[in-house]
């Protein structure tokens, strides 16, 4: 049986989530703005690459972590369903 207060604190916990993915994705957005405003030289070069492979890493980051954190909470339905 749920309490009021696990369910607000899982409400806590999804908005919580929701807000850190966001964030993560407005540094991606915000990586892409500034490759997109680089010239073609550096969009070329191996710095572009080495700063495109840490913003592939970023997007990487939110899917997990928004998985994970999916997993805590569904994790937690569970052991209050016992």
């Amino acid at each position: 049986m749920k309490t009021k207060l696990i369910e607000k604190l899982q409400e806590k916990l999804d908005a919580v989530r929701d807000e850190i993915a966001q964030e993560l994705q407005d540094i991606v957005d915000e990586r892409n703005d500034t490759f997109d405003e680089r010239s073609e030289k550096w969009q070329e070069s191996e710095k572009a690459d080495d700063f495109t492979e840490v913003t592939d890493e970023v997007e990487d980051t939110i899917m997990s972590f928004e998985d994970l954190m999916k997993d805590a909470i569904n994790e937690l339905d569970r052991i209050l369903d016992l």
